[in-house]
């Protein structure tokens, strides 16, 4: 039997600014078409080299977590990163605040 190029989509989870757990996406694509972005900015979140995208953090499912319902808008981000041993920096709230107003000037 020949072997498959077909990649499995890996299941991402999507955190909002004050890092709470907002959604559940099947795939790389479907979160960036949440954002309205590029499936290249996403995996880069997701991976880590990138901090944020448009404003949002993303972290692909680990294999061994489980997520049920009642953990959305429960789980933050630092949370899960602690439990997945994943180790990022993120930005603090305020900073998205200020950068708002340097760019409107």
């Amino acid at each position: 039997m020949r072997k498959s190029t077909f990649i499995q989509p890996e299941v991402v989870l999507v955190f909002n600014k004050s890092s709470l757990l907002i959604a559940v996406v099947c795939s790389l694509r479907h979160a960036a078409k949440l954002i309205n972005g590029s499936v290249q900015s996403v995996s880069l979140a997701c991976s880590g080299e990138y901090m944020t995208t448009k404003g949002w953090y993303f972290r692909k499912m680990h294999p061994k977590l489980e997520i049920e319902w009642s953990d959305l808008a429960n789980l933050k981000l630092e949370d899960y990163d602690q439990m997945c041993d994943f180790k990022q920096a993120r930005y603090h709230p305020r900073t998205y605040k200020s950068r708002k107003a340097k760019r409107k000037k």
